[in-house]
């Protein structure tokens, strides 16, 4: 009779639930769905699948090219976010979706949802895996996509053998 109304308050702690990555899900249902059941199937080449995107789209590019790194045989990211946190400092919004780093939220797979949110972290965890390459453009001052995280994420890809050509 009134409609939905909308609560502003928590239908649970944080620290009660797990994180769980639901547009990385859709993305790779998508994807899924583009190479198995669609009507173009079977003009494409699933080792040929690139993702792109700029800003928050470069961010969502890289996830879902190091989540799972299979899936993708490149990712070009122009301003992506490389993890949610540095040096204790968390991104504005990231608090409000997945609690306060200290809480050690979980994902599904035991990680931290910021340690999985940490693409430097992701790469130093799983050395030697073969990564896609990445072509990124960052600016170092940039007031949205902050400097200060990027270069830990270039220097984990050059130790662990990521392919990464980085423009700034």
């Amino acid at each position: 009779e009134e409609g939905f109304r909308k609560r502003y308050e928590l239908v649970r702690r944080f620290e009660d639930g797990v994180n769980v990555m639901y547009t990385q899900k859709s993305m790779i249902y998508v994807m899924d769905w583009m190479l198995e059941r669609s009507p173009w199937a079977s003009q494409m080449d699933a080792q040929r699948v690139y993702a792109v995107g700029g800003s928050l789209g470069g961010g969502g590019a890289l996830a879902l090219g190091f989540h799972p790194p299979d899936r993708i045989a490149a990712v070009n990211s122009i301003v992506g976010r490389t993890c949610a946190t540095y040096d204790g400092w968390i991104s504005r919004m990231s608090y409000k979706q997945f609690g306060l780093d200290e809480m050690g939220i979980p994902t599904p797979h035991g990680v931290s949802i910021y340690d999985h949110l940490n693409l430097g972290k992701v790469i130093a965890r799983n050395p030697g895996r073969d990564w896609p390459a990445v072509r990124m453009l960052n600016g170092k001052n940039d007031d949205i996509i902050v400097w200060q995280p990027i270069p830990s994420f270039y220097a984990a890809a050059n130790q662990w053998g990521a392919p990464l050509n980085a423009y700034f």
